[in-house]
């Protein structure tokens, strides 16, 4: 019980820090802070710190928490130069920013399916099959995600560039 009292302040500490970092480079933006790397990583952060308050098993939240301390790590890298630039009129588009959202999410889940596998290999046992039904029921909600950012991506660039597909390599990526 104790440990599920640390890892519930953990993770409602971490949301708020990341809710107000992205909320601060949305509000001196003055736009929707999901257009660089460093704002997509903190965006999946803040998504996994979240995700780590709803969660009750210790387990599944630590997970989570995991996974935003990766992506946390990963924003702080892209972060070196943390410039606030106004965008190009194409990356202004509503679409974009729900298009990123869906896609770091599903990616979110598929980074923590990838956690608890590895913890179900290290650990095996009954804890294995466990983690193997939660990780099945993870996948329904990580590919609609992937399906509908990649949908909504692909309406977001026909407006923006006239095509629905050009076989870039974040696009090939992620269909796959």
């Amino acid at each position: 019980r104790h440990s599920g009292a640390v890892t519930g302040a953990g993770a409602l500490a971490a949301t708020l820090c990341f809710g107000a970092v992205l909320a601060l480079r949305g509000w001196i933006g003055a736009r929707w802070p999901l257009a660089n790397g460093c704002e997509t990583m903190l965006f999946m952060a803040f998504a996994g710190s979240a995700g780590a308050l709803v969660c009750r098993p210790a387990l599944l939240r630590g997970a989570l928490l995991s996974v935003a301390a990766m992506a946390a790590f990963v924003a702080a890298m892209a972060g070196k130069t943390p410039q606030i630039a106004s965008l190009m009129p194409v990356l202004a588009s509503p679409l974009l920013s729900i298009h990123v959202m869906l896609v770091m999410c599903s990616y979110l889940l598929f980074m923590l399916m990838a956690v608890l596998a590895a913890i179900s290999l290290a650990k095996g046992g009954e804890l294995s099959g466990r983690l193997a039904r939660v990780n099945a029921t993870v996948l329904v909600p990580a590919v609609f995600l992937l399906a509908a950012g990649i949908f909504i991506g692909a309406v977001w660039a026909n407006q923006s560039w006239g095509r629905y597909w050009g076989w870039d390599p974040k696009e090939t990526c992620a269909l796959i």
